[in-house]
């Protein structure tokens, strides 16, 4: 007889890895959302060994999806964030060896998502951390445009405005807008030092408009 997944895991002895779930886990995962990731796989944990009396066979089928989810993010992942085939294996034979303690494969399988997620966690912070950095740069280069703003920017580097405010101040722990206050004030500063430009000359020269802008 064939029993359905959706089927088994509705049954009181059944084990809880519903399809969203896991869709939900991998998605986090993916993201880099590492609480997030500790917060499903903790829901598992719960539900599974806590709220459930699982029999040997029900706990191994949920260590089986688990690795099956665990497979499915390696096709998603760089090569240099994806579990080693050799701690793929282990899992297996720790799953198939009725001997072992399965707590511990859970907790072995919960350190390898938890993992996997940190490391994407840091490939999403690298990547934005290059974007900002590309972006100073251009401030640096075209603080003097009137129309520089975060507007500008978003459509440059083809992102919303709102996300660009948000990733700016997280990386750098200022408001766009102050830093590129700091930039003209910078070179206004040098301007006064090393020229005898009159002070309304230096504000068109540093982006502004007017002297009262």
């Amino acid at each position: 007889e064939v029993i359905w997944y959706d089927e088994m895991s509705k049954e009181r002895f059944g084990f809880y890895y519903a399809n969203e779930t896991e869709s939900r886990l991998i998605n986090l995962i993916h993201a880099g959302d590492q609480s997030g990731t500790e917060a499903v796989l903790q829901e598992l944990y719960r539900h599974n060994f806590v709220d459930r009396s699982l029999s040997i066979h029900m706990v191994r089928l949920l260590l089986y999806a688990m690795i099956g989810s665990l497979v499915k993010l390696q096709t998603m992942l760089p090569l240099d964030e994806r579990v080693s085939e050799h701690e793929l294996e282990s899992l297996i034979d720790r799953t198939l060896d009725y001997r072992d303690d399965y707590i511990a494969v859970f907790g072995q399988l919960h350190s390898a998502f938890v993992d996997m997620s940190k490391q994407a966690h840091l490939r999403k912070e690298n990547r934005s951390s290059l974007l900002i950095e590309r972006i100073m740069e251009l401030i640096d280069e075209q603080y003097l445009r009137a129309d520089m703003s975060l507007d500008y920017l978003a459509s440059k580097f083809h992102l919303s405005t709102k996300y660009l405010s948000e990733l700016f101040k997280e990386q750098t722990g200022v408001n766009f807008s102050d830093y590129l206050i700091r930039v003209r004030m910078d070179k206004a500063k040098e301007l006064l030092k090393h020229t005898q430009l009159a002070v309304y000359d230096i504000t068109v020269r540093v982006g502004y408009n007017s002297a009262n802008s």
